[in-house]
């Protein structure tokens, strides 16, 4: 059984820190969007403006009014600044609330059936698809 409260993510936009928290609508809007985790990972990785603007929107369940003002606060922050917890959030989200440490570690000692995984072909991010 997940933990998504461990796959929670601070980041800080406008000078406030902010939470990522993962819920099922986050992933089923990101899933939806972006079709794989290793797609949205590599936009995230190129820095793709549109991509983190969907991301924070579902992670910080922005309305749409609020939303608004995300292009502003990336701007003001910077990307590069938020490509690390964005990717992080992502993976948490896409992994049951486990870290790409988490998930390496349990994949390495054999605990993958019991965290409900499998070899690296089913998560996307490691098979590269």
């Amino acid at each position: 059984m997940s933990d998504l409260q461990k796959g929670e993510v601070v980041i800080v936009l406008g000078g406030a820190a902010h939470t990522l928290k993962p819920s099922l609508d986050a992933f089923s809007r990101l899933a939806a969007r972006f079709e794989t985790h290793a797609k949205l990972h590599e936009k995230l990785m190129a820095g793709d403006v549109s991509a983190m603007i969907t991301v924070l929107r579902h992670g910080l369940k922005m309305s749409d009014s609020a939303a608004k003002a995300l292009p502003n606060m990336i701007f003001q922050c910077g990307v590069h600044a938020l490509i690390d917890p964005l990717v992080d959030y992502v993976f948490k989200l896409f992994n049951g609330g486990l870290s790409a440490e988490e998930w390496l570690s349990r994949q390495n000692s054999g605990d993958v059936a019991e965290a409900g995984g499998g070899g690296d072909a089913e998560n996307p991010l490691l098979a590269g698809g």
